[in-house]
C-alpha cells in the first residue's frame, strides 16, 4: 500500500465517533491495539 492508502486507510478505520479520543483513552481501551493488529494484518495484502 502507498502512503496515501494508508493516511485513508486509517481515516476510515478510526471514523468519526472515535474524533474525541485522546491518545491516552485510545490506549486504555484497546482502540489502538485493535487498529495495530488490523494494520499488521494487512501488511501482506
Amino acid at each position: 500500500m502507498t502512503e496515501d492508502d494508508w493516511d485513508e486507510y486509517a481515516t476510515y478505520w478510526w471514523g468519526s465517533e472515535t474524533d474525541e479520543l485522546s491518545v491516552t483513552d485510545a490506549i486504555q481501551n484497546g482502540l489502538m491495539t485493535q487498529f495495530i493488529l488490523d494494520v499488521l494484518a494487512h501488511q501482506h495484502d
